[in-house]
């Protein structure tokens, strides 16, 4: 299986400012700069559910990608309005 080819990671101007690299030195799918599309648009959709739901706080794009898949339901995260 070959590594997956890094793509460009879309940002959030109102959560995104960094000043270090945003890509994964390891290529893997799913990790910051090896997102497909699809994750991306996944990312923005959680983004703007949480806002909905009152979150304010952590929702710059390399946190919401590294949040494991079962946290939320697992109560492993702190909750945000009615999540």
């Amino acid at each position: 299986m070959t590594d997956p080819a890094p793509a460009k990671l879309e940002l959030d101007a109102k959560y995104d400012d960094y000043d270090f690299p945003i890509t994964a030195a390891a290529p893997m799918n799913g990790h910051a700069g090896y997102l497909t599309p699809m994750q991306q648009a996944q990312v923005h959709q959680l983004r703007m559910m949480l806002e909905a739901q009152g979150c304010k706080e952590r929702l710059d794009t390399l946190t919401m990608v590294r949040v494991p898949a079962g946290a939320a339901r697992s109560g492993r995260t702190r909750k945000c309005g009615n999540i």
